[in-house]
């Protein structure tokens, strides 16, 4: 088995998934989305907000 092979087959699934559920055009037009998957998208993008800031702080203050 190639390297990595595991996670492509996982990445062909999660779209081939979405796309048997919802277009992705659909999933971010927000027309059909329920609230619990916004909350989770939001929540979603507000950590890796956080997290890049925090990383961000943390590499200026060892670069002064």
């Amino acid at each position: 088995m190639c390297f990595g092979s595991k996670a492509l087959v996982k990445r062909l699934m999660l779209i081939q998934l979405l796309r048997s559920c919802m277009g992705l055009s659909e999933f971010l037009n927000g027309d059909q989305i329920t609230g619990k998957q916004a909350a989770i998208v939001f929540f979603a993008w507000l950590t890796i907000v956080i997290a890049v800031g925090v990383l961000m702080l943390l590499y200026t203050s060892n670069a002064v």
